[in-house]
């Protein structure tokens, strides 16, 4: 069980730091402003959210 969630865990801050990393070039390639791609970070921290509390 413990094993298990620390890999859930560990998928979780994986997207977090990949999105990180790629905002800039996904901003840039669909013309997104700043606040479109915070926007877009939200939604993606909003998601890990409500997957965790559904499949958690």
């Amino acid at each position: 069980m413990l094993i298990g969630s620390f890999v859930a865990y560990m998928f979780d801050a994986l997207e977090i730091l990949l999105m990180s990393f790629t905002l800039p070039v996904i901003r840039a390639d669909l013309g997104l402003t700043t606040t479109q791609g915070g926007l877009l970070a939200t939604a993606t921290l909003l998601g890990i959210g409500v997957s965790s509390v559904t499949v958690g």
